[in-house]
């Protein structure tokens, strides 16, 4: 005699995220019999039939567990069980909301990191924008506002000592957020003021039915300061508009008011 012994003997893909579809190949079980899946902390993941060859093929998704080496067990009451295994990557899942200026809170979830450790988030050329630990089931939800950094695609890496890291993008658009008064007569001199333009750019500033009013440099962090004088135009609620190239536009507003400027002569007869 020689007595048939069950094998898992293949497991497609050996790794990968949570939220990864695995296909699971298993011989020598009993013909007929319920072969039940448990994966890691989970205990009947899913189960199937062995064929009337002791054969069996099945899937499952993985879910949120820690990062690392996971056991797979594929057991009948009759043949009793194999095992194999599956390793768990991280993944930075969930980035909310995806784009937005500098100042806009962002929240970002990861799975797959290793249970307990600390996981520190870089976010563009800021390094460690914040740190958070990871939970029983190797998740982790965290936020941080965006700080002063150029226009664009910017890659937010989250990373623990032991899973490694996981990669996902925010886009960092302009934003016109200082206009310093908000209101004057004609002559008045404004400050305004920039943020996620592209570094290096040139930023032209349009105001109301004056193209070009003034332009300037943004500097290497997407930002800029400039001023310039209100020009003869009609009253009320002025468009400003800040634009380069690359990163596009940002509007705000100045508000024109009336003035009686001058008097000739100041006196008389």
């Amino acid at each position: 005699y020689f007595k048939i012994l069950p094998e898992l003997w293949s497991v497609t893909p050996t790794e990968g995220t949570v939220g990864k579809i695995v296909t699971l190949r298993g011989t020598g079980y009993k013909a007929g019999q319920v072969v039940t899946i448990h994966f890691g902390v989970t205990k009947t993941i899913t189960a199937t039939n062995a064929d009337t060859q002791g054969s069996f093929t099945t899937t499952f998704t993985v879910d949120t567990q820690s990062y690392g080496s996971t056991t797979i067990i594929a057991v009948d009451p009759v043949a009793g069980e194999a095992i194999n295994y599956f390793k768990i990557l991280p993944e930075l899942w969930s980035v909310i909301p995806v784009e937005g200026t500098v100042g806009k809170i962002v929240t970002i979830r990861g799975t797959g990191y290793k249970a307990g450790e600390l996981v520190t988030i870089h976010f563009g050329t800021t390094r460690t924008i914040t740190t958070t630990s990871v939970d029983v089931q190797g998740s982790f939800t965290t936020t941080w506002t965006v700080d002063t950094q150029s226009y664009g695609s910017t890659t937010i890496i989250a990373v623990d000592s032991v899973a490694g890291q996981a990669i996902n993008y925010f886009k960092i658009l302009p934003e016109l957020w200082s206009v310093t008064p908000t209101e004057g007569t004609v002559g008045k001199i404004v400050t305004i003021r920039g943020t996620g333009y592209k570094a290096g750019q040139v930023v032209t500033i349009h105001f109301g039915e004056t193209k070009t009013i003034t332009a300037t440099n943004v500097d290497a962090q997407g930002s800029f300061t400039t001023t310039f004088t209100v020009d003869t135009q009609s009253y009320g609620s002025t468009t400003l508009i800040a634009v380069d190239s690359v990163a596009g536009e940002a509007s705000n507003y100045f508000k024109i008011l009336p003035e009686l400027w001058s008097v000739t002569p100041t006196e008389g007869t």
